[in-house]
């Protein structure tokens, strides 16, 4: 496991995260508090670009954050995501006066306070945005006198967080593994990277049209594996090998095509869609 980079005890470090306008913007503007870079790595961290964050990647510390993450971007409500998103700390409800009310200790290293952030920050096209928290239940989950203290301190800190944001009016939810559809999750994952057609080069809006026109007949009638329908569009479009099952990709994560999410598919097997209701 790697060392820390940054030292968020030093004041110039976080004179400096600031400058650099980290925890600040909006969209493709945004930059998260932490980075991959900024912390131990236990190779389970994952750098994506978002579909709703232009050139931004954004960055999941762990598999439980990548799959909620997955659900997030499959919700049609969604505009926006802000990850790592730091708390102030000092100030009217900041995180230091929020954890002196609730009688616990602010997180610290080496004796001095340091940021708390929230894993993601979500944003919908109504104007509401809501802070989630993404933590393994066996972290949360254990009752009463039972708990160890590693759990109780886990549950302190983001009460502070909870805390935190109720004073901003803005819904905090806890996230753990029963709360992430892992179907979805799956789903979304087989299509992500071919949401953008600029991924697919050198694929044209024209090949999409033509793979559309000549596969999803095909794919409706749900008989036959995906793969073995993207092979025949390549042979009669005279697409390179590959092409059109790259194509399918985009066009399920683009909705074109009603592909029941409900249910896990693997991409090289009969796809199921949604009923039409009449």
């Amino acid at each position: 496991m790697g060392k820390t980079r940054i030292d968020q005890t030093n004041p110039n470090t976080i004179k400096r995260m600031r400058k650099e306008g980290r925890g600040r913007g909006v969209g493709e503007d945004y930059k998260a508090w932490l980075q991959a870079q900024d912390v131990p790595s236990t190779g389970k961290t994952r750098r994506l670009r978002g579909w709703w964050t232009g050139d931004r990647m954004v960055t999941c510390f762990s598999q439980l954050e990548l799959n909620h993450f997955y659900n997030v971007e499959w919700d049609p409500t969604v505009t926006d995501y802000q990850d790592q998103q730091n708390l102030d700390m000092a100030g009217t409800g900041g995180t230091l006066e929020v954890a002196a009310a609730l009688g616990y200790r602010h997180p610290q290293k080496k004796g001095l306070p340091v940021p708390m952030t929230t894993d993601l920050v979500v944003r919908y096209a109504d104007g509401s945005m809501q802070a989630r928290a993404v933590k393994p239940a066996c972290e949360v989950d254990l009752v009463g006198t039972t708990r160890p203290a590693h759990v109780k301190r886990v549950l302190e800190k983001l009460e502070i967080e909870q805390v935190y944001w109720r004073l901003r009016q803005v819904p905090w939810l806890l996230i753990t593994e029963a709360e992430i559809d892992q179907v979805l999750a799956w789903n979304v994952r087989m299509v992500h990277s071919d949401y953008r057609l600029e991924e697919l080069q050198p694929l044209t809006a024209e090949d999409v049209e033509r793979a559309h026109a000549y596969l999803f007949p095909l794919v409706q009638k749900a008989t036959t594996p995906l793969k073995d329908l993207a092979d025949q569009c390549d042979a009669a479009l005279g697409l390179s090998v590959g092409s059109s099952h790259a194509l399918a990709r985009h066009l399920i994560a683009q909705r074109r095509w009603p592909v029941d999410f409900t249910v896990r598919f693997e991409l090289g097997g009969v796809l199921a869609l949604q009923e039409v209701r009449e």
